[in-house]
């Protein structure tokens, strides 16, 4: 423990004292060049983002479609290696008590080998966020905070290219780019990027974001307007059709929702129900159609640009009821928070008599 204590005391200090003399090359007369092009790039230019570690690779790819441009994002996640089982204490006391008895009997009948299947990798497609759409802009083109021509000098076990083992690629119509990415620096936290033979030094809020997809790429709403932004929200079930307005939307003291029909009349009850419709959100990407799950109802949300439409499924087993949601802006099925989604299911009828 003492040993493991003082090698990772070792690899700070060198880690610091090598960023600081970096930090400390124009002062002392070096050659480190500083916010110095890795990847040269318009942002329309790229087209795919691609993280790959040991256990999960991120792929990032531009889409359209009627609603416009988005980005489409895969997460694989590798399964964690599983341990040998340890060996079974009362198995080895068996085995020796018999070993003077094996000369006399009968040899053991062999057991056949069950091979058992390696875990499969987790894979899952979703709709990325704002904050997926800012990557694009992040890396292309993609900087360094500065070059690092001493890097024949540095430790390997500093800059831990081969322990992260994690490859960042850019893709364009052009080409593409693979870059090695290696370790932390002391303090900044900075990341140690490499190309070629050519060392860099990257701030990792450029890529930041690709180390947890699941938290923080994931497109969670099912329409991009606030209430505040709606116009008017149409909801459906059958042939029953009901059309909500939002009158004075520009002053949220005196707003209020009523019915298309009869718009001086607020309808306090379909505006709470419809509050909640704003509050609805994606737990996980589901991908495909669920067998079984039943239309219950839609709707379609208007502002002053564009309407988003929104289709609710319930699937019923055990007693038990998941609900489901496809829209426009996630483009396929989604499963949703369950309490909110139920709570606006059983007051359906309310808002559509």
């Amino acid at each position: 423990m003492k040993r493991n204590a003082t090698l990772c005391s070792i690899l700070i200090v060198a880690s610091g004292a090598s960023y600081m003399s970096w930090n400390n090359t124009e002062e002392s007369g070096g050659d480190a060049i500083t916010n110095v092009p890795v990847f040269q790039a318009n942002e329309r230019d790229v087209n795919m983002i691609t993280w790959e570690s040991p256990t999960q690779s991120v792929v990032a790819t531009r889409r359209t479609d009627a609603k416009g441009d988005y980005t489409w994002i895969t997460v694989t996640e590798q399964p964690a290696p599983q341990e040998a089982p340890a060996p079974d204490a009362e198995v080895e006391a068996d085995v020796e008590d018999s070993e003077a008895a094996e000369a006399t009997e009968a040899p053991p009948v062999e057991e056949p080998i069950v091979d058992v299947p390696a875990p499969e990798p987790t894979v899952v497609s979703f709709v990325g966020n704002e904050t997926s759409n800012k990557l694009w802009k992040n890396l292309s083109p993609l900087r360094a905070l500065r070059a690092l021509p001493q890097a024949d000098a540095i430790n390997e076990d500093v800059l831990a290219f081969e322990a992260t083992a994690t490859a960042l690629t850019l893709g364009k119509e052009s080409g593409r780019i693979t870059l090695e990415v290696g370790g932390e620096t002391y303090g900044s936290k900075d990341r140690f990027v490499r190309n070629g033979e050519q060392l860099y030094l990257v701030d990792d809020a450029m890529f930041r974001p690709l180390l947890s997809p699941n938290s923080q790429l994931v497109e969670h709403r099912l329409f991009p307007v606030q209430e505040a932004d709606a116009e008017r929200v149409d909801i459906r079930r059958a042939r029953q059709t009901v059309g909500y307005a939002q009158q004075n939307k520009d002053d949220r003291a005196q707003s209020f929702w009523s019915e298309v029909s009869d718009p001086d009349t607020e309808n306090q009850g379909a505006g709470l129900w419809i509050g909640k419709l704003f509050r609805l959100r994606v737990k996980r990407y589901v991908g495909q159609p669920v067998e079984g799950a039943q239309p219950l109802f839609a709707f379609t949300v208007h502002d002053q640009a564009e309407r988003w439409d929104v289709e609710i499924l319930r699937h019923t087993a055990d007693g038990q009821d998941t609900y489901y949601a496809r829209s426009s802006l996630t483009r396929g099925v989604v499963e949703l928070t369950r309490s909110l989604t139920a709570d606006i299911a059983e007051d359906l009828d309310s808002v559509l008599e």
